[in-house]
């Protein structure tokens, strides 16, 4: 019987036999392309906080601040989503939701430029909570705390 076949046990985490997580036995990748594309958004945002962040000039302020400490939350939220790990699908539903209504309530006040964020937040969690992705991650079923 191979883990695959195995339900989720609360308090497990699924590793690959080989130590690989990013392919199967017989070389077929397990991540979908969606979720390569998700992590490569993600990445890319991350990195472009880090970049905003660190090229500010003068005084290093509360916005420089924030934006490094959300650059390297993103880097590891792509890694965790990157590594198939729970904790990753989590942290990044959660993330998302929250810049979605960030980006909604900017919309509210009539700046639209929190468009391209709002919907790009509503990809992101909308993808990560299809039924074959949460599979992935061995999030059978939403949990409610």
């Amino acid at each position: 019987m191979r883990m695959e076949d195995v339900p989720y046990v609360r308090g497990m985490e699924f590793r690959a036999d080989s130590g690989s997580i990013g392919s199967s036995e017989t070389g077929v990748s397990l991540r979908p392309v969606g979720l390569k594309i998700v992590v490569f958004l993600i990445v890319l945002e991350g990195l472009l906080r880090l970049f905003i962040a660190s090229a500010h000039t003068g005084s290093v302020g509360l916005p420089q601040i924030i934006l490094a400490i959300s650059g390297i939350g993103q880097l590891l939220i792509a890694w965790g989503l990157w590594r198939l790990r729970r904790w990753g699908w989590g942290l990044a539903t959660k993330w998302f939701f929250l810049t979605g209504l960030v980006h909604f309530s900017g919309l509210l006040r009539g700046d639209l430029s929190n468009l391209i964020g709002l919907l790009l937040s509503g990809f992101i969690v909308g993808y990560l909570c299809l039924k074959g992705v949460r599979e992935k991650f061995r999030v059978l079923e939403f949990q409610t705390a």
